[in-house]
C-alpha cells in the first residue's frame, strides 16, 4: 500500500464517520414507545397531564430515582407508565415498596411487551399481589367490562363485571393477571381474565392496569378517562400526582434531533483520532524509496531536422557529403583496422579488397564524393545522389542491408 493510498483510505474513513454522525444528529429522532408525560406522540401522556391541570388536580414531574422517596413524605400518587427506558434497580424497587407501605399511592399503567419489561418492577408487583402475564406482541386491545366492588366484598370472591355502571374500557386482550394474583379486580374480560386490579399495601395502595389506558390516542375512547380519573381519585388521597420521568430517560437517554455536549465530545474525539492517523500516515513510508524521475530527453530527429534546415539555408551542401564520407571512413577503418592515411583511390581499393566488392564501383563512389566535397557549391540532386551512394556502399561493405530498400 502506497502512502497516497493509505491517506486516501484514512480520509474516506473520516468522511464516513462524519456523515454518520451528522445523519444521526440532524436526522429525525427514532420514534420511541416510552410514554412520557412530556411527549405529544400517540404513546405519550401529555394530554392526561394537561387534563389534570385543567381539573385543578395538583401534579408534578418526578425526575429523581425512587431511592429519593426515602426522604419524602408518603402522600400523593406516583404514576409509572411502561415501557421504561432506564430500568429500575433493586434498591429503587425496595424504596418504592416501602414508600407505598408508609401511605403512598402507586399506579402502574403497564403497556410493555415481553421484550420491554423490567424484571425488578415485575417482581415487586408480584409481591404486592399484582402478578400478571405480559402480552407477546405489541398493542392488541379489546373493550372490557369494568368491575368496581368494595375491597372487603371482593376478597376471596370471583370477580364479575359491574353491569349496572355500563362502562367499558380498552385494555390488552392478550394479557391478564396471573391466577395467583390476589388483588381486587377492576376490569375483567368476558372469559373472566382480570386486566386491571388494585390492592392495599400497609397504609397505602397500588394498582396495575394492563394496557395504554392514559395514552394520548386512547384516553378519550369509551370509558378510559372515567376509569383513569377514578383510579387517581382513589390512590392520591388529595395529594399530588407525580409522573415518573426519571425512568423514561430524563438526563439524555432518549434519542434527540439536536446536538448536546456528549455528542460534541464524541465528535471531537473521533476528529482527533482521524487527525492522528493522518499524521502517522503522512510521516511513514509505505513502500520502497522512489528515485528521482529521469529528465525528459529530446528526440535525435529534432537535431537532424535542425541541422538539415541550417545546411539547406546556408547552401553548404558539400558539408553534407563530407559528413557522410567521414562516417564511411570511420566505419571501414574501425572494421578492418585500416591505416589513417588512406584516402581517395587508396581507400577505395582497400575497402574493395576487404569487402569483396567491385573495385570500380567503390572507386566511382569515392571519386564522386571527393569531387562534390571539393566543389562545395553543388545542387541538391547531386548532394542527395552522393549521400545515397555512400550510405549504400557502407551497408554493402559492412554486410548491413537496409530493411526498407
Amino acid at each position: 500500500m502506497t502512502r497516497r493510498r493509505g491517506i486516501r483510505l484514512g480520509l474516506l474513513v473520516a468522511l464516513a464517520v462524519l456523515l454518520g454522525f451528522v445523519g444521526h444528529a440532524v436526522g429525525p429522532a427514532p420514534r420511541s414507545r416510552f410514554p412520557s408525560s412530556l411527549a405529544a406522540a400517540p404513546e405519550g401522556l401529555l394530554a392526561f397531564r394537561q387534563l389534570l391541570e385543567r381539573l385543578e388536580i395538583s401534579s408534578e414531574i418526578w425526575l429523581d430515582s425512587w431511592e429519593a422517596l426515602d426522604d419524602r413524605e408518603a402522600d400523593g400518587l406516583l404514576l409509572v407508565a411502561t415501557p421504561l427506558q432506564r430500568a429500575p434497580t433493586p434498591a429503587e424497587v425496595g424504596s418504592l415498596q416501602a414508600w407505598v407501605a408508609r401511605g403512598g399511592g402507586l399506579l402502574v399503567v403497564d403497556d410493555a411487551t415481553s421484550l420491554e419489561r423490567s424484571p425488578a418492577l415485575d417482581r415487586m408487583l408480584a409481591n404486592l399481589g399484582l402478578a400478571a402475564d405480559a402480552p407477546l406482541t405489541d398493542v392488541d386491545r379489546a373493550r372490557l367490562g369494568v368491575a368496581r366492588p368494595e375491597a372487603a366484598q371482593a376478597r376471596g370472591t370471583p370477580a364479575s363485571p359491574s353491569s349496572a355502571e355500563g362502562l367499558t374500557v380498552e385494555l390488552h386482550a392478550v394479557a391478564g393477571f396471573s391466577p395467583d394474583a390476589w388483588a381486587v379486580p377492576l376490569a375483567v374480560r368476558d372469559d373472566g381474565v382480570v386486566t386491571a386490579a388494585a390492592i392495599a399495601h400497609g397504609r397505602g395502595a397500588a394498582a396495575r392496569v394492563l394496557g395504554a389506558l392514559l395514552a394520548n390516542d386512547r384516553i378519550a375512547h369509551d370509558g378510559n378517562l372515567d376509569l383513569a380519573l377514578r383510579l387517581v381519585a382513589d390512590l392520591r388521597h388529595e395529594g399530588v400526582v407525580r409522573f415518573d420521568e426519571y425512568h423514561h430517560g430524563h438526563g439524555g437517554f432518549l434519542g434527540r434531533g439536536r446536538l448536546d455536549r456528549a455528542d460534541l465530545l464524541w465528535a471531537a474525539a473521533q476528529g482527533l483520532v482521524v487527525l492522528a492517523l493522518f499524521c502517522v500516515a503522512r510521516g511513514v513510508r509505505f513502500g520502497p524509496m522512489r528515485s528521482e524521475p529521469p529528465p525528459s530527453r529530446r528526440s535525435s530527429l529534432e537535431f537532424v531536422h535542425s541541422m538539415a534546415s541550417l545546411y539547406r539555408r546556408a547552401g553548404a551542401r558539400g558539408h553534407v557529403v563530407e559528413a557522410a564520407y567521414a562516417r564511411l571512413r570511420r566505419e571501414v577503418r574501425g572494421r578492418w583496422m585500416l591505416a589513417e592515411e588512406l584516402e581517395g583511390p587508396q581507400l577505395a581499393r582497400a575497402v574493395a579488397a576487404a569487402s569483396g566488392l567491385s573495385p570500380s564501383r567503390v572507386e566511382d563512389t569515392v571519386e564522386h564524393a571527393t569531387q562534390a566535397m571539393a566543389a562545395m557549391e553543388i545542387d541538391e540532386k547531386t548532394m542527395v545522389g552522393c549521400v545515397s551512394e555512400l550510405a549504400r556502399l557502407e551497408q554493402e561493405a559492412l554486410g548491413e542491408r537496409d530493411s526498407n530498400p
